[in-house]
């Protein structure tokens, strides 16, 4: 384990000299990145410019919502949630066998192969949002620690969506539309729990707990009640764990489909 986390750290360090050789490409795509998580916040923003609102929620707490939000899912795709991608593309191509092959964990390789240093603009626009949303709440009372758990379940949770979508490339090949099905599903992360009806917001929170990436650690920070908060954890392991079976399982019905 201690080998695969020092391999691990090497390909990163690697893969940032590498993207640093054409550093203004990256600052571009850096920008771009950051820029496109200010979106949804500014739409946001000229809803309640109308007279709108999200029931029970102001602004800036809609603001640490979203930001926990683009936090959790920048620091996902930077660090692993390529391996759709990669799947997809060394599926198609036949060079997925080429990880069979190696000493070292397939899974492993897929997700060291997957690191994108340019969602560092992800990261740093959804820390962006969180500090704008605090700056204008300066009595928020919640806990720091819970915050930090609730994002890293949150973290766990885009795993084991990384990994059903990576097995299902496995099985399938040709998945590209799976991005626009992660997309549609983290929309709805971006609002909070009270505007969904009974039964979605009980989806969300246990069956599918995806409120666990923004809802959640939003409501622990500034202090609100964060009903089914931790039947949410549980659902997130067990999502993980199945997303683990089932890729294992893609795994060892994999036959090259290189062409």
């Amino acid at each position: 384990m201690i080998s695969n986390i020092k391999l691990h750290l090497q390909f990163m360090k690697m893969r940032i000299a590498s993207r640093m050789a054409y550093r203004l490409d990256f600052l571009v795509s850096a920008v771009a990145f950051f820029t496109f998580q200010l979106v949804a916040p500014l739409f946001v923003g000229i809803i309640y410019l109308a007279g709108g609102e999200f029931p029970g929620w102001s602004y800036p707490q809609v603001l640490l919502l979203q930001g926990a939000l683009n936090l959790s899912r920048g620091i996902s795709f930077m660090l692993f949630f390529g391996i759709l991608w990669n799947t997809i593309q060394r599926v198609r191509r036949g060079t997925f066998d080429l990880f069979l092959l190696k000493p070292v964990s397939t899974l492993w390789l897929l997700v060291m192969d997957s690191f994108d240093e340019e969602d560092v603009g992800q990261v740093m626009g959804g820390l962006t949002v969180t500090l704008v949303a605090l700056y204008f709440l300066p009595d928020v009372q919640g806990s720091v620690l819970l915050y930090l758990l609730f994002m890293l379940f949150g973290v766990m949770f885009f795993f084991g969506l990384a990994l059903l979508s990576s097995a299902a490339s496995i099985l399938f090949v040709n998945t590209h539309r799976l991005y626009e099905f992660v997309d549609l599903i983290t929309i709805f992360a971006a609002y909070p729990k009270t505007v969904f009806s009974g039964g979605l917001a009980i989806t969300f929170s246990v069956i599918l707990p995806l409120f666990v990436v923004s809802y959640y650690p939003a409501s622990a920070l500034l202090g609100f009640a964060y009903e089914q908060g931790i039947a949410a954890m549980i659902s997130t392991i067990i999502f993980v764990s199945i997303g683990l079976l089932v890729w294992h399982t893609a795994l060892k019905k994999y036959k090259s489909a290189g062409g």
